[in-house]
């Protein structure tokens, strides 16, 4: 859980989630508006997910994020998070042995932000508590305690739905991304 604050001193604390597999954060239009951020300006982004494409339109605001307990420095502004709709992430929170001492916030509601690979800082582990094979496992950030990996895997009638996500920003196609980061139009001089 994080404190979110908007330009005009506004504040939400709210549940985020800690995504390096997207390049972009997020927030979802709700917490948007009772933070009052005002959108700068709008573009197309390209959503992939493992059935197809397709484009949906988002916001750009700035805002910033600290951790709702512990030191104040710790305060990261974020310019251009992408606002959408909703981001339609599940949450659970059953209790794990290994990770009893520690306090994680208590806040109602559901994830309305997304920080993505853009705030590297967000992710940096400080502390790291693990359990047994399998379970999650949380870390310690500038942001607080955040647990991760398999959040549902005492929860086994769950088993039958996944969440996968992958967003695609700008222009170019997935594949000639991944052939320009591979370099394989080199492959077969490569090989010969």
């Amino acid at each position: 859980a994080v404190r979110v604050e908007g330009e005009n001193g506004s504040s939400l604390n709210t549940w985020a989630l800690l995504d390096t597999g997207s390049e972009e954060s997020f927030i979802a239009k709700p917490a948007a508006d009772i933070l009052h951020l005002k959108v700068k300006s709008f573009e197309s982004l390209a959503v992939c997910t493992l059935t197809g494409e397709s484009t949906v339109r988002v916001g750009k605001v700035d805002l910033a994020v600290l951790p709702m307990e512990g030191p104040e420095g710790a305060r990261i502004q974020i310019k251009d998070v992408k606002l959408v709709e909703n981001l339609n992430v599940n949450m659970s929170r059953p209790k794990w042995e290994h990770l009893n001492d520690i306090q994680f916030p208590e806040v109602d509601g559901e994830v309305t932000l997304l920080l993505g690979a853009n705030v590297p800082e967000a992710h940096i582990h400080e502390e790291v508590r693990v359990g047994r094979a399998r379970e999650p496992y949380a870390v310690r950030t500038l942001l607080g305690w955040a647990i991760m990996g398999p959040l549902n895997s005492n929860i086994t009638s769950q088993s039958d739905k996944i969440n996968v996500n992958f967003v695609k920003y700008g222009s170019e196609m997935l594949d000639q991304q991944m052939s320009q980061f591979l370099g394989l139009e080199n492959i077969d001089s490569i090989s010969s």
